[in-house]
């Protein structure tokens, strides 16, 4: 018993010593459990045995920090990349387009003459387009042949061969156009803006859609850094009056191209006619209408 009491004296000690060092409320003697004395018996056996209850393990210093809850950091998916601008990729069938030229703006029956002047800055200018009864095949189209010429007071400028095709639809496509300018003297000094379907990576484009309908915006043929007109409707009831009469429900049309991005025409078109007056509208001074038109 001595020997026990020596021990739970120890024990209350430590405890003692513990809490002063932790912060934490000295035990007292009655926190702790104190063993029943075993009673002797008279027979002789083994030593009695002292029982007693284990005191609470306590950690000295700060209490343990939090471990925070693990944070899963998703894996940024890749920035999805702007869509690109729709490559120009016009589907070309023979099976798609028909041996004539009826669009109500833009017919074209061979044989016929087209006569149009007006000026530029103070020059006169005279144009004659030409239909033609000859044809060529390009890539899988066979297109009529129309031949154009400007003088400039009363001088060659320019002459133009274009080629032109219809489809079932009603859209009249230009598939090549084989330019020549003049000098004063008669000479050849630019062959610029010439081009041909299928060949160098040029590309045909519509002239003339079947329904023009107001904005809409289309290109006309494309050959990079050479051939790249574009065209929008503005409207289809423009009241024009030139040479050859007055016209109600013209459609009007604008063109410009991005190689020449300060220039822009603006043209006017007539049912059963076609093309009746163009005007330069930025860029320059320069008009013309159309005078007469021979079958």
């Amino acid at each position: 018993m001595k020997q026990t009491s020596i021990y739970l004296v120890c024990l209350l000690a430590i405890a003692t010593l513990i809490a002063g060092c932790s912060g934490i409320p000295a035990l007292k003697p009655t926190q702790l459990s104190q063993p029943s004395p075993t009673a002797a018996t008279p027979t002789t056996g083994p030593s009695p045995t002292a029982t007693f209850s284990t005191p609470s393990i306590v950690t000295v210093g700060a209490p343990p920090t939090q471990i925070p809850s693990a944070t899963v950091t998703p894996v940024p998916s890749k920035t999805p990349k702007p869509t690109a601008t729709p490559k120009y990729a016009p589907v070309v069938k023979a099976a798609n387009f028909v041996k004539t030229i009826d669009n109500p703006y833009f017919p074209l029956t061979p044989g016929t003459t087209f006569l149009y002047s007006g000026t530029k800055d103070t020059s006169n200018l005279i144009g004659q387009v030409i239909v033609t009864k000859k044809t060529r095949k390009i890539i899988v189209v066979t297109c009529i042949e129309v031949d154009s010429t400007i003088t400039v007071n009363d001088k060659l400028a320019e002459k133009n061969i274009k080629w032109y095709a219809q489809d079932k639809q009603g859209n009249v496509w230009q598939f090549g156009v084989n330019v020549k300018e003049y000098n004063p003297a008669g000479k050849v000094t630019s062959t610029k803006g010439t081009w041909l379907a299928g060949s160098k990576g040029a590309l045909p484009g519509i002239v003339m859609q079947a329904n023009p309908g107001a904005n809409l915006t289309y290109r006309q043929d494309y050959y990079k850094g050479h051939a790249e007109d574009m065209a929008q409707v503005l409207s289809l009831t423009a009241s024009v009056t030139g040479t050859t009469g007055s016209y109600d429900n013209a459609l009007e049309i604008k063109e410009w191209t991005p190689l020449e991005p300060d220039v822009v025409v603006n043209k006017w078109y007539a049912k059963d006619v076609g093309l009746i007056m163009s005007k330069m509208v930025e860029g320059g001074n320069q008009e013309m209408q159309l005078t007469e038109v021979r079958k």
